[in-house]
């Protein structure tokens, strides 16, 4: 995913950038639609396409808790589900984390970020200190990987 800038003329008013966000297409669909047979057409994962996945989960969710692309702003997801994590439907590909609607910007372990109450998750996946008190932080990610992990990995 990336962000580019456009810049567009109007008729009586200087140029001006607007941004556009510009999406890489995967076509294997989701991991919920293949793991729950959804997906049609497509055979059981793999032991190692499992853990490829896996492994490529855990390394976005350490690029947005590190505040990695060189932003020291770090992230918490909010919804890491199988139904947000898409896979590039290629023999041995990767797979994606999507869907940041939930996401809150800035974080520390226990600390509530200004947008907490936003970070809502999905049912199963979201973490239950979370729920009772409206407090996320990366832990809440950890919590719907741990979530994630057992029941894609068998």
């Amino acid at each position: 995913m990336a962000t580019a800038l456009v810049e567009k003329k109007r008729s009586s008013s200087p140029i001006v950038q607007e941004g556009a966000l510009v999406l890489e297409y995967l076509a294997g669909g989701t991991l919920a639609d293949v793991l729950h047979g959804s997906a049609t057409g497509t055979a059981p994962l793999l032991w190692a396409q499992r853990m490829h996945i896996l492994h490529d989960v855990a390394c976005a969710l350490e690029h947005l808790h590190d505040g990695g692309g060189g932003t020291s702003t770090a992230v918490v997801h909010g919804d890491v589900s199988a139904s947000n994590v898409l896979l590039d439907g290629a023999t041995g590909g990767g797979a994606r984390l999507c869907d940041l609607g939930s996401a809150c910007e800035g974080f520390l372990a226990t600390v509530v970020p200004a947008r907490a109450a936003v970070a809502v998750g999905s049912p199963g996946y979201a973490d239950p200190f979370f729920l009772r008190t409206g407090i996320v932080s990366n832990k809440s990610d950890v919590y719907g990987f741990g979530v994630l992990r057992p029941s894609r990995a068998c």
